[in-house]
Formats: structure tokens, sequence, C-alpha cells
């Protein structure tokens, strides 16, 4: 009996909205990755619901996963490798600041940001005005 409801779960088809709950994302996100051909699907009639078979769905999130788990490998060791993960704060502190250094544009707080912008909105108005008159 179980044979049969792992057989039956396996070509269960789903659409977009359940796909969507087993990826966690959006339904959109998941007609996006149909359309990338991320996953495969068929439509239901000429221009129907598309549909793809749970499995495939948990196959491709189960490959999601373990490609994010590669990734931040990855960056965990070239952290590592720059001497982030070290038990000493002042080592870690250095290497930041370091890293700040070499860039030619220090990140700019949100505050610096948002004033930026303000400034340049003022002076695109100020620029309309004058040209009206």
């Amino acid at each position: 009996m179980e044979a049969d409801r792992e057989v039956s779960d396996a070509s269960r088809t789903i659409g977009t909205g359940e796909a969507a709950r087993i990826l966690g994302v959006s339904r959109k996100t998941v007609q996006r990755m149909l359309d990338a051909d991320a996953i495969p699907y068929r439509r239901n009639g000429e221009g129907g619901n598309r549909m793809m078979r749970q499995a495939d769905v948990i196959s491709y999130a189960e490959t999601m996963q373990s490609e994010r788990r590669t990734a931040l490998d990855d960056l965990r060791d070239q952290a590592e490798d720059m001497g982030l993960y070290d038990n000493n704060p002042e080592t870690v502190t250095d290497t930041i600041h370091r890293m700040v250094q070499r860039k030619k544009h220090p990140p700019r707080t949100i505050r610096e940001q948002y004033q930026g912008l303000r400034n340049a909105r003022l002076s695109t108005s100020t620029k309309r005005l004058k040209n009206h008159r």
C-alpha cells in the first residue's frame, strides 16, 4: 500500500501555486523558472495551466539547496583564507579595514545615500523651475 502511495506521489502533477509553496517562492517566480526551463512542465490544453511533476519540483529544490551549500562553503573558505575566521578580533578588524581601504570609494551609509538622492532630486527640480521661467 505504501509503495502505491510512493509511486502516486512521484507521478503526481501540481500547479504553480503548490510548486511555489514547496520551493518557498512566489507563484510568479515559479512561472519565471518554468520560462527558463529550470523545471520541466506541460500545459493543460492550449494556453492552459502549467503543470509539473511534484518529484521534479522536489528534485529542483534539492539541487538548489545543494548549490547554495557549495557556494556557502566556498565563501567560508575564502573568508578563512582572508583571516576573517581568526579568533583574534584585532586581526579581523585589521583585515576588514584593509579591504575597505582598497576600494576606491568606501561604502556609504544609508543616510549619505539618501542625502545624495535628495540633493539630486532638488537640483533637478531647481533646473526645471529655471527652464520654466
